[in-house]
């Protein structure tokens, strides 16, 4: 029995690791975190949101190597809250798909009167939509990372 569980301690042992050093990752990402939206410059939030999906890329390549239980450790309601979050950026995505002005002119008039081609997003700044998206994407892979 003692073996039996020694070995899935040493097991355990370099993915807590790295899990460890990830989170300081984050957390020193985060202290700098403030500068980018302080400026008016988007290099400092187009780096955060790189950032954050570097991390979260790794975050993820480490549960695949290592099959570890992330929903174990979440409460429902912060599954939940994840989930509204991932929805409302779903729901920034949709403004980017191009529709025909026909299904504009029904979802959103005005988008179809202000840009009137024939296939087009909802949206009237798609670079800026595709911006607030990013971060929106990225600040929810912090939400998800401190979940679980």
């Amino acid at each position: 029995m003692d073996d039996l569980s020694e070995s899935n301690y040493l097991s355990a042992t370099p993915f807590r690791t790295q899990e460890h050093g990830l989170l300081l990752a984050l957390i020193a990402v985060l202290v700098w975190a403030p500068l980018p939206f302080a400026s008016a410059r988007p290099w400092g939030e187009s780096l955060l949101v790189l950032l954050l999906a570097a991390l979260a890329g790794i975050w993820a390549l480490l549960w695949l190597v290592n099959r570890t239980a992330v929903y174990s450790r979440s409460p429902r309601p912060m599954r939940a809250a994840l989930a509204i979050l991932l929805s409302v950026q779903l729901l920034c995505a949709a403004q980017l798909i191009p529709l025909h002005m026909n299904l504009r002119q029904v979802l959103a008039p005005l988008a179809a009167q202000w840009q009137p081609a024939p296939m087009a997003p909802l949206s009237l700044a798609p670079a800026d939509t595709l911006a607030q998206l990013q971060l929106g994407l990225g600040l929810c892979g912090v939400f998800f990372a401190f979940l679980y």
